[in-house]
């Protein structure tokens, strides 16, 4: 290692605030040597960028000081070099501390999700550097200035870019660096459940004829969403060392990151043996174009080819427009669920069901109410009149 590792000088035992607090490190010298011909690490320049000015109490000190250890040590791990020029910002500022979080809660998510939250992070930095914050200290991002931002969004999208925010600033008071995660007590958009068209049998038994007949990757493609319940893109990372044939179950990252491992219904078994001995890459569902390289292409990449195959496919067969691959997984549901009904209560049906597709038990509830699966019983006796 070309360096030691920066530590905090803290005024000693008694944490005394009456003297200078610094972080300090060592770093080899370009062209000094010591006894044995080795590069000296000779002792930098003491760093405390205004902390003993700015913080007069031991828990701010330290907290300021901590933050720049770390950003330091970040650096230095990533190839930083005190003795080249360099424009590294290590100031704890609200732009430094942000970016902090999200490198953080990047460690935790999956490459998808990840994306997701560099770009909306990315515009929230734009806007507090509008607005002459960026470089101020994170306490003059308040819950107003928050809310200024997220104020233009609509629905789903302001929902989203508070969720993402929300989550970096209860890192930064996990670690103190703020005092309490205020973007908790802003509350989300109402957003009205969109009352996805249901097929009926034969709509989506001709469908999966035609795909049978013309495309049975595409099939089984749908199928690993309609009976299988993973989402799109979770279909796309299935790789053959992940399916577990003796024992029905196939593994694979989810939205969070998990690993979430789920029973091959009998019903598709044979498809997946199928396609699994088959594959000539790492992954169960290929391409058989060469517009990408598969073997190397993210899950989006992936994610896309499928969803423009599936739409070229419907266009060619003159299928409804309003058909996706999450037709057949709203149709599986409703008909596992009613099938379902008619020997347990729906409470327990509920239950069920939740196991069988991975969702909450309040999710299923919300699909069935908006979509009328379940309708009360005559109620008319609770609306007669009682008689004098």
């Amino acid at each position: 290692m070309r360096y030691t590792k920066p530590k905090i000088y803290h005024g000693g035992k008694s944490y005394d605030l009456s003297k200078r607090w610094y972080i300090y490190y060592s770093f080899e010298h370009p062209t000094l040597k010591d006894k044995h011909g080795n590069p000296k690490k000779v002792r930098q320049t003491p760093i405390s960028l205004g902390a003993n000015k700015k913080y007069k109490t031991k828990k701010e000190r330290l907290r300021y000081l901590r933050f720049i250890q770390k950003r330091l040590a970040a650096l230095l791990e990533q190839g930083y070099s005190p003795y080249e020029e360099n424009s590294i910002k290590l100031e704890y500022t609200a732009e430094s501390l942000i970016k902090y979080a999200l490198e953080s809660k990047n460690k935790e998510v999956a490459d998808t999700t990840k994306r997701n939250y560099i770009n909306r992070t990315d515009r929230f930095i734009k806007f507090l550097k509008r607005k002459g914050l960026a470089n101020l200290e994170i306490r003059y991002v308040t819950k107003s200035v928050v809310f200024e931002f997220l104020k233009p969004f609509e629905g789903k999208n302001f929902n989203n870019y508070k969720s993402v925010l929300s989550s970096l600033f209860t890192i930064l008071a996990g670690e103190d660096y703020i005092e309490r995660n205020f973007i908790l007590d802003i509350p989300n958009k109402k957003v009205s459940d969109p009352n996805i068209k249901l097929f009926t049998d034969k709509e989506i038994e001709n469908a999966k004829e035609l795909l049978n007949k013309h495309d049975r990757e595409l099939l089984l493609y749908v199928n690993l969403i309609s009976y299988m319940f993973w989402r799109n893109i979770e279909c796309n990372r299935i790789t053959i060392d992940s399916i577990d044939l003796r024992n029905r179950t196939i593994t694979t990252k989810t939205k969070t990151k998990s690993k979430k491992t789920k029973l091959i219904p009998l019903i598709i078994l044979e498809d997946v043996q199928e396609f699994t001995i088959k594959s000539p890459t790492k992954y169960l569902l290929n391409s058989n174009n060469n517009l990408i390289d598969w073997e190397n292409s993210t899950d989006n990449q992936r994610r896309n080819h499928y969803t423009k195959r599936f739409k070229m496919f419907k266009k060619n067969h003159k299928l409804p427009k309003d058909l996706t691959p999450y037709s057949f997984r709203h149709y599986s549901i409703t008909k596992v669920y009613k099938a379902l009904r008619e020997h347990l209560s729906i409470e327990d049906a509920i239950k069920e069901l939740s196991l069988i597709t991975g969702h909450t038990s309040k999710a299923i509830f919300n699909y069935i109410h908006v979509h009328d699966l379940e309708l009360p019983e005559d109620y008319s006796k609770y609306l007669k009149q009682k008689k004098p």
